[in-house]
């Protein structure tokens, strides 16, 4: 349904991530200079989105990006790489058109193999899934990429998280469907906020994104 084509003539030499390609820009984002942090560049033989996060505030998850689906069920995934464990928390968020939430997904700062998915009050609050849940002890180190997914199911409004490492197999984390963060999130018209929620400034704070891509799987 929608892949982002890092390697497309849109981010030809080393360019700007944010309001190319349909990249949503959030002008009060840019007025503070926090979406010059994000960059497309040639990293590893690969073209990858490259964040430094020193460079961003602490609660947006930026750069968005639009997409509209069908009713039914997609998916949305993510690899990505950090440089600090400490200072930041790779994340996405699904939203409506109206910024309610439909699923937020990360992991934790200090924790290799800790991942969330957050979920309202009413629901019972955060859902947290370790290494005894999916079996991989070692999912987010410094280094080497990983990979978040999540299933949403827009009819039944419930979402599924998924992890993996490197190029391994996606492991689901909940053992039933979770509902919506916001149950009054709706419609069709999708915006996704990447990248990561930053704790502080670190040496070495960057992030990388790869292979960011919907997908609809039923409607």
């Amino acid at each position: 349904m929608w892949n982002c084509d890092l390697e497309g003539a849109a981010f030809a030499g080393q360019s700007r991530l944010i309001g190319v390609a349909g990249w949503y820009e959030n002008s009060n984002y840019a007025n503070l200079v926090w979406d010059k942090s994000w960059k497309v560049v040639r990293h590893a033989g690969n073209r990858v989105a490259m964040g430094n996060l020193n460079q961003t505030n602490f609660s947006d998850l930026v750069p968005k990006h639009a997409v509209q689906i069908r009713p039914g069920v997609f998916s949305v995934e993510i690899a990505s790489r950090q440089e600090s464990l400490a200072a930041n928390m790779p994340a996405f968020r699904v939203q409506d058109r109206h910024d309610r939430t439909l699923a937020i997904i990360y992991t934790w700062q200090d924790r290799r193999d800790l991942v969330g998915i957050e979920q309202s009050d009413q629901d019972g609050s955060r859902q947290n899934f370790g290494k005894t849940q999916h079996w991989i002890g070692n999912l987010a180190p410094i280094g080497p990429w990983f990979g978040m997914k999540l299933i949403i199911d827009t009819t039944d409004k419930r979402v599924n998280g998924y992890v993996r490492r490197a190029e391994g197999d996606s492991v689901m984390l909940n053992a039933s469907p979770l509902p919506y963060y916001d149950h009054n999130a709706q419609g069709n018209h999708i915006f996704l906020g990447l990248a990561s929620r930053k704790l502080k400034d670190a040496t070495g704070n960057t992030l990388a994104m790869d292979n960011i891509r919907m997908t609809q799987l039923s409607c």
